[in-house]
């Protein structure tokens, strides 16, 4: 019914019976975007709490993982405390 590496629908004539062909038409698949890796980009990300916070919406935004969402919130709250105690 859907086939790769096709731009558009194809149609085919194929045997239904003997001596009585069918046309059939071949739908293309939709094209699938790779799945980020949100736990490398957040180890990637260190403390820089824009990047984090940036990555958490990003992430909300594309449907990630309820799981993966709560571990870049909570590496966002760790951040956000720790850069709140400051240098002493």
């Amino acid at each position: 019914a859907a086939m790769s590496h096709l731009d558009k629908p194809l149609t085919v004539a194929l045997t239904a019976t003997r001596g009585k062909r069918k046309n059939f038409t071949v739908q293309p698949l939709p094209d699938v975007a790779p799945q980020r890796d949100w736990l490398t980009e957040l180890t990637n990300a260190g403390d820089d709490l824009a990047s984090i916070g940036a990555l958490g919406q990003a992430a909300t935004q594309a449907g990630a993982p309820a799981d993966v969402v709560q571990q870049i919130r909570e590496r966002f709250q760790q951040v956000k405390a720790g850069a709140a105690d400051g240098p002493q």
